[in-house]
């Protein structure tokens, strides 16, 4: 853990430089789009994660998969190190989290790491 916290820096800016985000459906909610995005999308679906958490990065994948498939649901992630006052305002105490948003209105929460059928499961409307 401590090495990860020492390299963040290096792998943020790596990324930011050589990972295309080309093709991705997945939305990264900051500070300042936030508020925009949650009032235009009827359902979405927020990650929360961090770079130096195991399992968000497992999710990573996982995450993407659905975005790609789901017609229905827009998926959006949220970088815990760098959005203190969204982890704030959705009081987030462990990582990963999923909130899902329907209509500005949280309907559901899940902390963890969840399979693919999981994650269906916890977006399926009752």
């Amino acid at each position: 853990m401590i090495i990860a916290a020492f390299t963040f820096p290096f792998r943020y800016i790596f990324k930011k430089l050589f990972k295309s985000i080309d093709g991705s459906n997945i939305i990264q909610l900051n500070e300042k789009n936030i508020n925009s995005i949650l009032s235009n999308e009827k359902t979405i679906l927020i990650d929360f994660w961090a770079e130096w958490c195991g399992p968000c990065v497992m999710m990573g994948s996982i995450i993407e998969k659905f975005a790609s498939e789901s017609k229905n649901i827009r998926v959006a992630k949220v970088n815990a190190d760098l959005n203190k006052k969204i982890i704030e305002r959705y009081q987030i105490r462990g990582l990963p989290q999923f909130v899902l948003i329907e209509n500005g209105e949280e309907i559901k929460r899940f902390a963890g790491a969840m399979t693919m059928s999981d994650l269906n499961r916890f977006c399926a409307k009752k």
